[in-house]
């Protein structure tokens, strides 16, 4: 069934306004309410994640994830999305493809595929040749100490950061699993 979202355009405001207030919330709820929202259906998810982007919910929980709204990744392989719609459609794929895996079970997949090009805007580089282009290196190694640092702090298992981070930290390798979702991200 085709499922259609709307939030009031009020009560989307007070979202925006308040977001502050989730200083004031515990990191596990905080990550309870967010693993709610990664364990919905593919379309669900990728309507979530804009309104937490448009919201600039990011900006309080991880402000380094909150820089891809809009970021233009200025590189062939991306020529038309932006970092958050690169971001957004490797979510849902990994989702889409993994539904008949437990939620719990697809969880670190899912946190893989949101965290795994939080690096980027940290690494970007004018290409030699092409300044009008730019090249990330060694934004999966930044990336994965970013990720690493944010899920301690909201105090996910070890099992579940050592996954996440080794992925991202190899996610360009054509061995890596989430590489043919990067790939169709694009």
């Amino acid at each position: 069934s085709d499922v259609k979202f709307f939030i009031y355009p009020a009560t989307e405001a007070h979202v925006h306004k308040m977001r502050f207030e989730l200083q004031r919330v515990a990191k596990e709820r905080i990550i309870t309410e967010l693993n709610a929202i990664l364990q919905l259906q593919p379309q669900a998810v990728e309507y979530a994640l804009g309104l937490l982007w448009e919201n600039e919910i990011w900006q309080v929980i991880m402000p380094e994830l909150q820089l891809q709204l809009g970021y233009d990744q200025r590189n062939p392989h991306h020529p038309r999305l932006t970092l958050d719609q690169h971001t957004t459609q490797v979510v849902r794929g990994t989702i889409a493809d993994m539904m008949t895996v437990t939620p719990e079970c697809r969880l670190p997949y899912v946190w893989t595929a949101l965290l795994h090009d939080v690096g980027k805007p940290f690494t970007a580089k004018p290409k030699e040749k092409d300044p009008t282009w730019y090249t990330y290196i060694d934004h999966d190694r930044l990336g994965a100490d970013m990720a690493r640092r944010f899920m301690e702090y909201y105090r996910f298992s070890n099992d579940d950061i050592n996954f996440v981070t080794s992925t991202i930290r190899t996610h360009l390798l054509e061995t890596s699993w989430l590489r043919p979702y990067d790939k169709a991200g694009r």
